[in-house]
């Protein structure tokens, strides 16, 4: 008798080790279950030694955050003496969004967000009053904002992007550089006359048939590329332009008598070989 309950006593006491053993299991799996939450959960930390204010920190993280990426050691913004951050380099970082968090970098004047996978942009990149430099290039950028106000922008990269229109309304008349080529633009828009501080215009390899025919409002266009469009004219007005560098390669122009300067086309055409040597070889129109 007394050896069957010290047996019972041996067995319970067995169940209770085992008991409290998966007790302790279980706690422990649900320690790290909670930790790897609270980690996701969590708001990106920037790297130390950044020494930005916490608000653009946060800002920093969360763009990073939207996109499953983490903040490397390799980044950190360029800064003013109250920490705040002047220059953000996100280019070749896989991002496919950008969210509205962006319009808290209130200081930046230069943001390079080119070589990655962004679709569009949020109305709020317009708070980046600011912004002197954006680069947007090599995105899939399908179009810009309704409204573009960045009144201090004087250069923006859009080449090898998926636009197909350029908004109306915009208020970059301050822009001296703006890169359009390798686009699906079929079009300029009417405000385009109001960019009259533009020196440099990229709109190589689009859908373009036409340019403006008041492109001669853009007194100070030093440099235009428009090689590779659908080109079957030109507006005369663009003989008032005192370019340094014109492509008008590989279009569709077709001057009916090239000989007769008294003709507009006749007079384009010498005024054209005169500028661009290689246009007539490249054109499409036979």
């Amino acid at each position: 008798m007394t050896t069957q309950s010290t047996g019972l006593k041996s067995c319970l006491s067995a169940v209770k080790i085992a008991n409290a053993l998966m007790s302790l299991v279980i706690a422990s799996v649900f320690g790290v279950l909670l930790l790897a939450s609270l980690n996701c959960s969590a708001p990106l930390e920037p790297a130390p030694g950044t020494a930005l204010l916490p608000e653009d920190s946060l800002a920093i993280a969360s763009i990073l955050k939207a996109n499953k990426q983490p903040w490397p050691k390799t980044l950190v913004p360029g800064r003013n003496a109250s920490g705040r951050a002047t220059s953000l380099n996100l280019s070749f970082f896989g991002l496919d969004t950008i969210p509205p968090s962006i319009g808290d970098l209130t200081a930046l004047t230069g943001l390079d967000l080119g070589n990655n996978r962004i679709h569009s942009l949020p109305q709020e990149v317009e708070a980046l009053t600011e912004l002197t430099y954006l680069n947007l290039g090599n995105n899939q950028l399908a179009s810009l904002p309704d409204g573009f106000r960045i009144a201090h922008l004087y250069y923006i990269d859009l080449t090898r992007n998926r636009i197909s229109a350029l908004p109306t309304n915009v208020d970059v008349t301050g822009l001296t550089v703006l890169l359009l080529d390798s686009n699906l633009i079929h079009s300029l828009p009417p405000d385009f006359k109001y960019l009259q501080a533009l020196t440099t215009l990229g709109l190589s390899g689009n859908l373009l048939d036409s340019l403006p025919s008041d492109i001669n409002v853009l007194g100070a266009l030093k440099r235009l590329n428009v090689s590779g469009n659908a080109l079957q004219t030109l507006p005369p007005g663009l003989m008032d332009l005192q370019f340094d560098y014109l492509n008008v390669g590989s279009n569709r122009i077709c001057f009916s008598d090239a000989t007769h300067p008294d003709s507009s086309d006749g007079a384009m055409a010498l005024w054209l070989d005169g500028v661009d040597r290689d246009w007539r070889a490249t054109q499409k129109c036979k």
